[in-house]
């Protein structure tokens, strides 16, 4: 399966993606909402997980635009409030 990742902390989404490659999937990461819609039109996956705790921008809006792009895409979405 095909995984794009969205999160803006680095860490937490080096080590999401470095689990879903382990595991014999592939994952592609992206810092930030804007940049994940871009990756989302080019690139084929199979399901998304969002942070909805975007910094300055809101990841209920981003899955809002992901979801009527591609309203069958699977998206995982989860918060993570403040730094760890």
């Amino acid at each position: 399966m095909d995984f794009l990742v969205i999160d803006d902390d680095k860490t937490f989404r080096d080590a999401t993606c470095l689990l879903i490659d382990s595991e014999g999937h592939y994952a592609k990461r992206r810092a930030s909402g804007e940049l994940g819609l871009t990756e989302l039109k080019e690139g084929k996956f199979d399901a998304v997980l969002l942070d909805l705790n975007l910094g300055a921008e809101n990841g209920l809006d981003i899955l809002e635009q992901i979801l009527k792009r591609q309203p069958n895409l699977p998206v995982i979405h989860f918060y993570r409030p403040g730094q760890w």
